[in-house]
């Protein structure tokens, strides 16, 4: 039997245009989660009429428990809150997954794509890099999807953020949500976004193949700008770390695994 991982942000839903809309108690929230909630069951049906599968969704946002329940379905199982582990946003992945599947992501720290844009904590990290390039929540855990040998196949987010996992890997494919447009966001209709999730997913999950493993870099330099010197000077006493200056850390690594590590000790 198939296996899919779902691993589904807020920034990226429909609409999301303010953090208020992302966080528990503040206005617009439970309209917000309730989209978050429609999108997810879209790919879980999808997934559901192709074939008999198993699928685990991480609500991989904020506290973790965003998500509502009541119209998940049967086989399906969802990871609320946080484990602690260093796979992140997609805990619990390894290699008996069949594909990866991203909902509601958004684009990376340093940009202008959504006005809530940032890389795993947005109140600390100014931009996080790569082997020299600024990446996204997408590319590092994508990055850790490779290495487990699990194929990604479909993301849905800002209109930025799909047009940086299609570069990444034309394999997949991407549905654009809205576009950032300084501090607001010229979105679509709900109803509109589900129905290219629906088509596009179904297209995808039918034809799924090694292409779309991206493919991982011999080694990793990693640099955090982080946004106060003091985030900086205390992380940089993890082993292996040198403080590049008052506000940027250095690390490198062979092993991706020893990267998310690094990244569950010094970037949340």
């Amino acid at each position: 039997m198939q296996k899919f991982y779902i691993s589904a942000d807020i920034e990226g839903i429909t609409g999301v245009a303010h953090w208020d809309e992302t966080s528990p108690g503040k206005n617009g929230y439970d309209e917000f989660r309730k989209l978050m909630t429609e999108e997810v069951i879209t790919a879980i049906k999808t997934l559901k009429e192709i074939t008999a599968c198993e699928i685990l969704v991480n609500d991989a946002h904020g506290n973790g428990r965003n998500i509502l329940l009541d119209d998940i379905g049967v086989g399906v199982k969802v990871l609320r809150g946080w484990s602690g582990h260093p796979n992140l946003m997609v805990d619990k992945l390894d290699e008996t997954f069949t594909a990866l599947i991203y909902i509601g992501y958004h684009s990376k720290a340093y940009s202008g794509g959504n006005p809530l844009s940032h890389t795993l904590n947005s109140s600390k990290i100014h931009k996080l890099s790569i082997n020299d390039k600024i990446v996204s929540e997408f590319t590092v855990h994508s990055y850790l999807a490779s290495y487990y040998k699990v194929p990604v196949i479909f993301l849905s987010g800002d209109l930025e953020a799909a047009l940086e996992a299609k570069a990444i890997n034309p394999s997949m494919q991407v549905v654009a949500t809205k576009e950032g447009i300084g501090d607001a966001v010229l979105t679509r209709s709900p109803h509109e976004v589900r129905k290219e999730i629906k088509e596009k997913l179904s297209a995808v999950a039918r034809r799924i193949d090694s292409s779309m493993i991206i493919p991982l870099p011999e080694k990793f330099n990693l640099e955090i700008e982080y946004t106060e010197a003091r985030f900086a000077y205390k992380n940089s006493f993890y082993p292996g770390v040198s403080l590049q200056n008052p506000k940027t850390i250095q690390f490198s690594a062979t092993d991706y695994f020893e990267v998310m590590r690094f990244l569950a000790f010094v970037a949340l």
